[in-house]
């Protein structure tokens, strides 16, 4: 629709051309240039055309405008709202918009918006799945799992998929969302500043996302911020020689700092500096690398004093002591014991099991090859196994029997 009207008739008229029924037809895009949604709301919207026909009501038939809520012209916010039936999207994110939600193989997995007709406010939901009530005058924007909102106070705030408030945007004069989690935002005296959505923390420089196996860091100035709640931030550029990538899990060499816990092996209680660890998709805080148990397990420590083994095979990490235990059980020195010799125990387990794995692949084979029979390739002799080389003609005679074992002459009388 690009044509303007004051008229609620011409209106439906126009949105009615697609709204005509044909076979084979289940839905029909409105795309709105002009506006008219703001004025008329949804042609399926309920309007009383009683009360317009004896002049009690006059324009859109209806009381309650679908869509419409407090504006702040202050603010500068591409808008993106959906409760299933109406999906608003400013004119320059449409394309982006429509992309990035055909890219989606299952799009009752994204974070949408949705409306309670009772109260008019907004909540979020993933497909039929509530996430978060209404309690939202309206939602700007989405992006995974985070959405601009404005409350019932009218300020301005990220949320999380529940609706809980990450960060406030009181202050500024016009908000972007952009890729990576990041916000760019400008405040009254148009200085832009980007927030990063996983850490609260804000940036006067532009992010950039750096990322290490599943871990990710922002760089700005040449410097690196841990993307945690409680930050991390190198004293300098940190170089590829003392950051160490492990996938789920980095570890950067602070050459700055002096160690701040106990080491696992005592050869590594004579480092001189300090080992921060960071965990792939926790970002509440960062840890100090404690050391690894056989196995490729690590003990890592909060700043609380908490330690935690991080398994390799999950991935996740699991409280085991701390600085001051309330019982044996969470002495480190005695977890850490035990921790140890359970390493072993299972490393030795293991092993033997790929022995066992082993030796019972080459029975098999040694079975199968009962009924190899002898091949000639030119001047030289192989076995095949139902038409299937074992092995290739690399001998200058195969002697029979062929079984299990057979005997062959590599070399001349040999």
């Amino acid at each position: 629709m690009a044509r303007p009207t004051l008229s609620l008739a011409k209106y439906l008229q126009q949105v009615g051309r697609g709204l005509r029924k044909v076979d084979g037809k289940e839905t029909c895009v409105l795309i709105d240039n002009v506006g008219l949604y703001h004025i008329f709301g949804l042609p399926t919207a309920y309007r009383d055309w009683q009360a317009m026909f004896e002049g009690r009501m006059a324009g859109k038939g209806y009381a309650n405008h679908i869509g419409m809520s407090v504006r702040d012209s202050s603010i500068s916010i591409p808008t993106v709202a959906d409760n299933g039936l109406e999906l608003i999207v400013s004119h320059d994110n449409l394309m982006t918009y429509l992309n990035k939600e055909l890219s989606l193989p299952n799009n009752t997995a994204c974070l949408k918006a949705y409306k309670d007709v009772a109260s008019g406010l907004y909540g979020l939901r993933r497909g039929n799945m509530i996430t978060c009530k209404p309690q939202f005058v309206r939602v700007f924007d989405i992006q995974e799992d985070f959405a601009i909102v404005r409350l019932v106070n009218l300020s301005m705030a990220v949320v999380d998929d529940s609706g809980k408030v990450k960060h406030s945007l009181a202050g500024y004069k016009s908000v972007r969302i952009q890729e990576n989690h990041i916000i760019a935002v400008t405040d009254k005296r148009n200085n832009e500043m980007y927030i990063d959505l996983y850490s609260g923390h804000l940036y006067t420089g532009k992010p950039k996302v750096v990322r290490l196996g599943d871990v990710q860091l922002l760089e700005v100035d040449g410097i690196y911020y841990s993307r945690t709640r409680e930050l991390y931030k190198s004293r300098r550029s940190t170089s590829g020689t003392n950051i160490l990538t492990c996938g789920h899990y980095v570890r950067i060499v602070d050459y700055f700092s002096p160690p701040r816990c106990r080491q696992v092996n005592e050869d590594d209680a004579t480092w001189g500096y300090d080992c921060v660890c960071l965990l792939a998709g926790d970002h509440d805080t960062y840890y100090h690398y404690c050391g690894m148990l056989t196995g490729g397990d690590i003990v890592i420590v909060d700043n609380a004093g908490k330690y935690y083994l991080v398994e390799d095979a999950s991935k996740a990490k699991r409280y085991i002591a701390c600085e001051h235990p309330q019982t044996p059980e969470e002495d480190f020195d005695g977890v850490i014991q035990r921790l140890k010799s359970e390493a072993m125990k299972r490393l030795t387990e293991r092993k033997m099991e790929e022995r066992q794995n082993d030796e019972r692949k080459h029975r098999t084979r040694l079975d199968e090859l009962k009924a190899a029979v002898p091949f000639r390739s030119g001047l030289k002799w192989g076995l095949q196994l139902d038409g299937r080389v074992v092995v290739p003609p690399i001998y200058r005679n195969i002697k029979s029997p062929v079984g299990c074992y057979c005997a062959v002459e590599g070399n001349p009388n040999q």
